[in-house]
């Protein structure tokens, strides 16, 4: 009985750090008040990232609000999305130039490039395919 109640325990405290609370932080330009970044940060400790994460070239307080009701798209104003998993960038990250085109993109596996990574130039063309898999 006592080893099934440490496996439950240890079982429990396994679940609790992968479902763990998060709040928003939403950072700010300073001087103009626009929106650069949103993210979400663990409630037990505010420096830890985990989540979605996106930086933004000039977005209004009004259009960010609109955004959160679902009145307004975000793509356009996004230049780098992923996510975060206990302050590891962890999956797909894309990065775009302010035009929308893309600049990078590739998927990252504990904290680290993994794969196939695009770099591309302004105008969209693909100047680099890297694989850090195999370098």
């Amino acid at each position: 009985m006592t080893k099934f109640l440490l496996m439950f325990c240890s079982f429990l405290i396994s679940i609790s750090s992968f479902n763990q609370e998060t709040r928003e932080v939403v950072k700010k330009v300073r001087g103009s008040g626009n929106i650069s970044e949103v993210y979400h940060v663990l409630k037990s400790d505010k420096r830890i990232k985990n989540g979605e994460y996106k930086k933004f070239s000039n977005l209004t307080n009004a259009e960010y609000r609109k955004i959160k009701k679902g009145e307004l798209s975000p793509h356009r104003f996004i230049i780098i999305q992923g996510q975060y998993d206990h302050g590891r960038k962890t999956g797909k990250w894309v990065e775009k130039f302010n035009t929308g085109k893309l600049k990078e993109s590739g998927e990252y596996k504990d904290g680290e490039k993994s794969g196939i990574w695009l770099r591309a130039r302004e105008g969209g063309e693909v100047i680099e395919r890297y694989d850090h898999d195999n370098h």
